[in-house]
């Protein structure tokens, strides 16, 4: 097969494959690793920061509905009449992420979720309202005018739930999507640097062959 190729010829040919792969190799690892760092930079800088938030987001949304239920329940009796307080803390809370969040999400262009936000703070007001008036008419009137608001009550914690565990649910599986992602990046890199190291090797255990056998080719 070899028999009128020049170990010139070979080396020639040698060098030119070899730098071939190197420069596949190169633009390869240079896509891959620019694919990954935007992959990273996404996930640090938009997806888990957002799936954290709503978190947050939920916590706060829990702990007013918690606080005002309290106050409620034990009609504000000495030693428990901090609820209102301590929900008006949570509710401030949650308004100030929202804040940050339509800030942030509409510095980005991200339309639909900054309306999806400024609909839920809204909502978010309307159900602390809600709470504010029901645990007052506990309060003050007990079980038989606390109930009646208790039925507006509902339904506005049903939305605010609903919609908070969706958001996690999409922020958290976007997260680790992309973590896949960087993963099966990084497994295709080691699996073409460890082709592209072999083909070289051979190769080279070609090139050396020739040098060895000089009488299979024409010199």
């Amino acid at each position: 097969m070899f028999k009128n190729i020049s170990i010139k010829k070979i080396l020639i040919l040698s060098g030119i494959v070899i730098v071939l792969i190197a420069s596949i190799n190169f633009a390869i690892t240079s896509i891959s690793l620019s694919s990954i760092e935007t992959k990273i930079k996404q996930k640090e800088r938009n997806t888990l920061p957002t799936a954290l938030n709503f978190l947050e987001l939920q916590k706060d949304v829990i702990q007013v509905q918690q606080w005002l239920t309290d106050v409620s329940a034990t009609r504000a009796y000495e030693g428990f009449d901090d609820g209102f307080d301590i929900a008006k803390e949570y509710f401030n809370a949650g308004n100030t992420l929202l804040d940050n969040m339509i800030s942030s999400h509409k510095s980005k262009n991200e339309e639909k979720l900054v309306k999806d936000l400024e609909d839920f703070k809204e909502d978010f007001k309307n159900f602390y309202n809600i709470g504010f008036k029901m645990a007052n008419k506990y309060v003050e009137f007990g079980p038989e005018e606390g109930n009646k608001l208790m039925l507006e009550l509902d339904p506005y914690a049903e939305k605010l739930t609903e919609k908070l565990e969706t958001w996690i649910e999409v922020y958290f599986k976007e997260n680790s999507d992309k973590s896949l992602e960087i993963e099966e990046t990084i497994s295709f890199m080691k699996l073409f640097l460890l082709i592209a190291g072999l083909i070289i090797i051979l190769l080279n255990i070609f090139t050396q062959l020739s040098h060895i056998k000089p009488n299979c080719f024409l010199v």
